[in-house]
């Protein structure tokens, strides 16, 4: 309902209303298929990230990598939605979903090391990362590099507003004790709001891929029929399933008792 809701407050002369089947309401209208199908989606978007973790319009599994001997880890990537189609001049709407099934491949290896390969230390050879898309190491999210911090490691620089540095923040908030936290630069990059957010380098890879990699990525990112078949009823549809969700909102609520109705 709160996507709905969203929906209206764009400007439009118009309110949902939740109706129990049967009861007539003065002045209401159904919506249109158009936008009913645009909060399926949105219901369907909130369906998917309670279970997995989203990437841009698309979703995937953090913790179902697939590790290859290529310095890189490929991940399986969903991107679901539905779409009613009317049977013919036929009054009946049918509920279709469709879902697309990608590879999501990312480096291993993080920027410390490749810090540690630039044969030349001057600030010069490290701009080369600014504006890379990186990826964090315990829970995959993407991030674009703002800039480089020379001037701090996580040792050194401490965490806004809670009076810790981050090598303590990443070992109490995240569980992780950092290997180099004396390594410098830190990554910045910036999060909700243009604020900036800092990374030790051990714990971000960068998402681009060298020419050697790339040459490999028909091999890295194929998937059989029977493979791609699987994926999509496994990931997407179990997810869809009555009772599955861990929200008890309307939203899925709803969603759930259209997939019964409809499909």
């Amino acid at each position: 309902m709160n996507d709905l809701l969203a929906h209206c407050k764009l400007g439009s002369a118009h309110a949902p209303l939740q109706i129990v089947p049967g009861e007539v309401v003065e002045g209401a209208e159904p919506a249109t298929y158009p936008i009913f199908e645009h909060y399926l989606n949105k219901a369907l978007a909130s369906a998917m990230r309670e279970r997995l973790q989203q990437w841009g319009t698309s979703y995937y599994d953090p913790n179902a990598e697939i590790e290859t001997d290529a310095g890189v880890k490929v991940f399986k990537v969903y991107q679901p939605s539905l779409k009613l189609e009317r049977d013919g001049n036929a009054e009946k709407v049918t509920l279709y979903l469709n879902c697309v099934m990608k590879s999501r491949v990312i480096r291993n290896v993080p920027l410390l090391e490749q810090f540690h390969r630039l044969k030349n230390q001057d600030k010069r050879n490290f701009e080369q990362f600014i504006g890379q898309q990186v990826v964090t190491v315990y829970d995959k999210k993407i991030y674009v590099v703002h800039r480089l911090d020379f001037e701090n490691s996580a040792n050194t620089l401490m965490v806004k507003g809670l009076n810790m540095s981050h090598t303590d923040y990443f070992k109490t908030k995240k569980h992780i004790s950092l290997q180099s936290p004396d390594a410098r630069p830190m990554i910045v990059c910036r999060g909700r709001h243009k604020q900036d957010i800092y990374f030790p380098p051990e714990l971000v890879c960068s998402a681009e891929l060298d020419n050697r990699v790339r040459q490999q990525l028909p091999k890295l990112c194929s998937f059989t029929p029977t493979a791609y078949s699987e994926g999509c009823d496994d990931t997407v549809k179990r997810f869809l399933i009555p009772g599955e969700q861990k929200s008890k909102g309307f939203e899925i609520f709803l969603f759930s008792y259209l997939l019964l109705r409809l499909s």
